[in-house]
């Protein structure tokens, strides 16, 4: 078993397309093409527009925030997930500061229509 503190981690700013009050910290690295991060965001904080690498599971662990894909912008709070596939364009931000468990995957099947 390994225990992760995430209140511990090391929060980087840079490389992240902060606009304000973002930083995220690497929780574990896949084999392959899978990687966990914390995502933080003070209230106000934002990530500029840019496009995803990967399939992005965005899950808060406490707060709330929201994501946008295009002129779609979604609240999320804990106890929901947003997914963002590969190759699109979208942004994240919260007014009320969040942290946020951020999946990252090639592709991920959520079965049924996304």
């Amino acid at each position: 078993m390994h225990v992760i503190d995430f209140m511990s981690q090391s929060w980087i700013t840079e490389g992240i397309g902060a606009v304000s009050g973002a930083a995220a910290a690497s929780v574990a690295f896949g084999a392959g093409e899978a990687h966990v991060r914390l995502l933080r965001l003070d209230p106000g904080g934002e990530v500029a527009p840019h496009e995803t690498g990967f399939g992005q599971l965005f899950a808060p662990i406490a707060g709330e925030g929201w994501v946008s894909q295009g002129a779609d912008r979604a609240l999320v709070s804990v106890g929901q997930a947003a997914y963002l596939p590969r190759g699109v364009i979208h942004a994240k931000g919260s007014d009320a500061g969040l942290i946020a468990l951020v999946i990252q995957v090639k592709d991920l099947d959520l079965g049924g229509e996304v």
